[in-house]
Formats: C-alpha cells, structure tokens, sequence
C-alpha cells in the first residue's frame, strides 16, 4: 500500500498524514458499504470479503457499536484492504475537523 497524500487545512505540504494514525477507522466497526444497492465499490469486493462484512453487520449488537473496523490493521493503523475501500473512507479528508476531532480524542499528533 503506498502512503496517503499529505495535506494540511490550505491544501499545500504538510505534516498531517494517514501514516500510523487510524482514528477515523477506531470507531466505524466495518467498511460502511451499501450492500443492498448498486453500490460499484461492493461490486469489486472479493466475495470472502463481501462475506466477512456482511457477517459482520448482520451479528451487530448495540455492545458492539464504536468499534474498530474489521479492516483495521491494528498493528500498523492501516486498511488491510485498501484497495476495496468504500466510498466514504475514499472521500474523507486528510486534515479536516473531523480528522483533527478524532486524532485528539485518541491522543494522535500530526507526523
């Protein structure tokens, strides 16, 4: 997997990257497709995969709720599979408030 761009708020360099971090992934529980639409990201997903995801959601608890995303790489902060990342991980934002929410409320500083 290559490394995501680095941006910071201005759109140019900085020191803000995806690199070792995975807060926005702490909380989410699983890649957030729409399994039951037409939805041209789940179509490309390898069928063990579309399999664990659907296992997955279809066992959800409320006790369950928050946690980390079965894609998760918790050893490296990394997607395990990136390259079937749902749309919602593909359009967020380096750099936003909303990373920078996440990244404070886990204790995560920026390089």
């Amino acid at each position: 997997m290559e490394n995501l761009p680095i941006i910071n708020e201005s759109g140019g360099s900085g020191e803000l990257t995806c690199d070792d971090c995975g807060a926005c992934c702490m909380a989410i529980g699983h890649p957030q497709f729409y399994r039951n639409s037409n939805d041209p990201l789940w179509e490309k997903v390898p069928e063990d995969l579309k399999q664990q995801v659907s296992e997955h959601i279809d066992g959800l608890t409320d006790i369950d709720m928050g946690e980390p995303c079965i894609w998760l790489n918790q050893e490296t902060m990394q997607c395990k599979h990136y390259e079937y990342r749902p749309q919602m991980c593909r359009d967020f934002e380096i750099g936003n408030p909303h990373c920078h929410r996440m990244r404070e409320e886990r204790g995560i500083t920026p390089g």
